[in-house]
This record gives C-alpha cells, structure tokens and sequence, in this order.
C-alpha cells in the first residue's frame, strides 16, 4: 500500500483523523507514523497526552500486522494490549512498528498444523530527537 492510499484509510477513521496520524514511512509489514501537535494531542503539561502514544504505537501494530503480505489472507484479532512509559513526549512522537520474517514464520507454522497463533507487535515511540519514550505492546490472535 503506498503511503497516500494508507493516509487516506487513516483519515477516514474518526479517531486517527483527530490525532491527525501522519504516515511517514510505509513499506509491507513495516510502518513508521507521527501525530501533530497542539493542544489536541497534550496533556496538563503541555507533552504529548501519554492516551495519544498509545493511540499512535496500538494503530502502528495493527498496520504493520495488517500490511505484511504473507499475512494479509488472515484476520488478526486484538486481544491485549499494554504502554510503558519511558520519559515525557515534549515533541512530536514518531513510532515504528515492524513484523519480523521468523513472527511470520511462526505464525505459518502454528496455523498450518491446525492451532492458533498469537503475535506480538512493539511499536516503538521516539520523540523529535531520536530518544525511546515509550513502548507499546500489542498481542493479535489468529485462528
């Protein structure tokens, strides 16, 4: 999916629209987004509302699990998802999320003999300069 057609699917959900989800990067199984700033996205303080991180790294999962073509046949579902909070976002964040070729593998492998697979996404949250603000752990089922 090139990055406008993926932009487009993402401003036409509600949400994404008001975080104002910016696609910076998109290759199959590999994303890489941003949101922009003002007062829509911050907290009391004036960083990045630690809701809107988590927003931002859980949608990054999703499209990097979602765009990977060897996994776009199945329907993942979420079944978890978590945030740890490394340092204030005082900038505007960037998150990656990426789907590894051994996760596909795996996942190919379980579902092939019959079970169910799950697979974990961490999208990693950095602020403008590069530094780790946060990680975001998502775990999707496949049956």
């Amino acid at each position: 999916m090139s990055v406008q057609k993926l932009q487009n699917a993402l401003n036409a959900v509600p949400m994404l629209r008001h975080l104002t989800v910016i696609v910076a990067e998109a290759d199959p199984g590999v994303v890489t987004l941003s949101i922009g700033t003002g007062d829509s996205v911050t907290d009391h303080s004036g960083n990045i509302h630690s809701a809107a991180l988590f927003a931002l790294g859980e949608a990054a999962a999703g499209i990097a699990l979602s765009t990977h073509p060897k996994l776009t046949h199945l329907r993942p579902m979420q079944q978890a998802s978590g945030i740890k909070y490394l340092r204030p976002c005082t900038d505007a964040p960037l998150v990656h999320a990426s789907i590894s070729d051994e996760q596909v593998t795996e996942i190919q492998g379980l579902l092939g003999a019959g079970n169910s697979a799950k697979i974990e996404v961490i999208s990693k949250v950095s602020d403008d300069t590069g530094l780790l603000v946060a990680e975001v752990v998502s775990v999707f089922l496949f049956k």
